[in-house]
């Protein structure tokens, strides 16, 4: 006869086994309770040892800190209630936020554009933080991770803190200093067009970020006010410098969004789950492997010859053939003043441009020159016709002696942690208001328009074709009939 036990489940292994299912976390209360009425943050490790010597199984981490928890409540109420206990005393802290840069890092800042780009992302594992990355970027847009932040969310206070350490331990001895942000013009089209809903104006927009001269720019603008007016008023209230490339005084580098900075993304992953130790050993690991892998590819290029990374090579060159045919006039020999005229430009049925060239100024009309620290064709042309050495108006950023530099940082070990010195202090808790509750993940992606292919795009129903609604919503969706036994 096969009936229904509602007892404790209370069966033993005689040998160390793994896991059982039945040994959930309201057995481990049993055993865990008279130990947590004595210390309430006993480690998750001794709960572990205890339930192997009690009955011979092995429980997972997130069993045994889910019988913890439960012990916790049992025997003060609650977390906050245990927490307030320890603090009574004031002989523990409470951890908030922390702040963690490596040293190869910090050195390598000197070597990279003078940019950094910020980023943050949700943890999903124990605790309600988030996990903000600083990344600065080498000549060849590599992503090199400066400095890291785990703090409780996304809050003004967060970033406020988050961003005056980094000027504090980082960035404090290098000009121009912290403070001069910028805005990416992915967001600025996503803004606009979560108001306006117009294409061809996010079209323009777009065109006039990218513009080098100021002409440029004012063309685009006049373009969207001809198309709405109430448009062109949104787009002037935001400051030019912080999103047109015509008037950021080439502090960006040819770097309009943030892209690169969300590749950081894909590099951590996996990381969101874990706790704080096993977190920072996480991101230096993976960074010494950078390090580790981009110093023999940049030695090899110079091994070979080569002054400049393949891009740029490849780059340059092109740019050089049409300079070979533009028209180089001198104007001023003393000023250095030259009068450049491209050729025909048979692709766009148009006359080529002419610009005045100021090499011992380092300055161009077509303003590539100041925004992206390279030659412009202009230059190259010039360079050609007086046999001049075009590298010295390239950037020290995009050479590869400066990138091995760069590299040339390296990560030691850590020694473990029995033998480091010991620290005077109180011992720090977790903070219990940010536990994540125990309910099933979900995701913390909010799609908006940016997530769109198309203006406009909407589900579609598979059953009635009908735009808005999916086929687990559809109202003609027909019943199930219940299967009927013939015997």
């Amino acid at each position: 006869m096969i009936s229904r036990y509602n007892s404790p489940h209370s069966c033993a292994s005689i040998a160390i086994a793994r896991d059982h299912p039945k040994l959930d976390s309201d057995m481990i209360v049993r055993i865990t309770v008279d130990l947590v009425a004595k210390k309430a943050d006993i480690p998750i490790s001794l709960v572990v040892e205890t339930v192997k010597k009690a009955w011979g199984f092995t429980i997972s981490y997130r069993k045994a800190w889910r019988g913890k928890q439960k012990a916790v409540a049992q025997v003060y109420g609650s977390w906050v209630a245990s927490y307030d206990k320890l603090m009574g005393d004031n002989s523990v802290v409470q951890f908030k936020r922390m702040f963690w840069a490596f040293k190869p890092c910090i050195n390598t800042w000197w070597k990279l554009e003078p940019m950094l780009e910020v980023d943050g992302m949700f943890l999903y594992g124990k605790y309600k933080h988030s996990l903000f990355i600083v990344m600065g970027q080498d000549g060849n847009r590599n992503i090199i991770p400066i400095a890291f932040a785990l703090v409780e969310g996304e809050t003004e206070s967060a970033w406020s803190w988050f961003l005056w350490r980094l000027r504090e331990h980082v960035t404090k001895d290098r000009e121009p200093p912290l403070g001069y942000n910028v805005f990416c013009i992915r967001h600025v089209l996503s803004n606009l067009n979560s108001k306006f809903r117009n294409r061809a104006i996010m079209s323009l927009l777009m065109k006039a970020g990218h513009e080098y001269t100021h002409r440029g720019f004012e063309r685009r603008l006049e373009a969207i006010c001809t198309l709405n007016k109430d448009a062109s008023r949104w787009i002037k209230n935001i400051p030019r410098e912080k999103w047109a490339r015509a008037y950021n005084g080439g502090r960006r580098y040819d770097y309009m969004t943030t892209n690169l900075a969300e590749c950081m993304n894909g590099v951590l992953e996996g990381v969101h789950y874990l706790l704080v130790t096993t977190l920072v050993q996480v991101t230096l690991y993976k960074f010494a492997e950078f390090f580790n892998d981009r110093r023999p590819q940049v030695q090899a290029q110079i091994n070979a010859g080569h002054v400049f990374y393949k891009d740029l090579r490849d780059t340059i060159f092109k740019n050089l053939e049409i300079a070979r045919i533009c028209k180089v006039t001198l104007r001023n020999e003393d000023l250095g003043e030259f009068e450049v005229e491209e050729p025909y430009n048979q692709q766009e049925q148009r006359l080529g441009r002419r610009c005045r060239v100021y090499l011992s100024q380092r300055l161009c009309d077509c303003r590539e020159l100041q925004q992206l620290h390279l030659p412009c064709i202009h230059v190259l042309a010039t360079c050609v016709d007086v046999t001049h050495e075009f590298r010295l108006y390239v950037d020290l950023i995009y050479k590869l002696e400066n990138m091995l530099m760069a590299y040339s940082q390296s990560f030691h070990p850590i020694e473990g942690e029995e033998y480091w010195p010991h620290v005077p202090g109180r011992p720090v808790m977790h903070n219990p208001q940010a536990l994540r509750p125990l309910v099933g993940p979900r995701t913390s992606r909010i799609c908006n328009e940016m997530n769109w292919k198309e203006l406009g795009n909407k589900p579609k129903c598979s059953l009635c074709r009908v735009e808005g609604h999916t086929k687990k919503k559809c109202l003609n969706k027909k019943p199930m009939q219940p299967w009927i036994y013939m015997s």
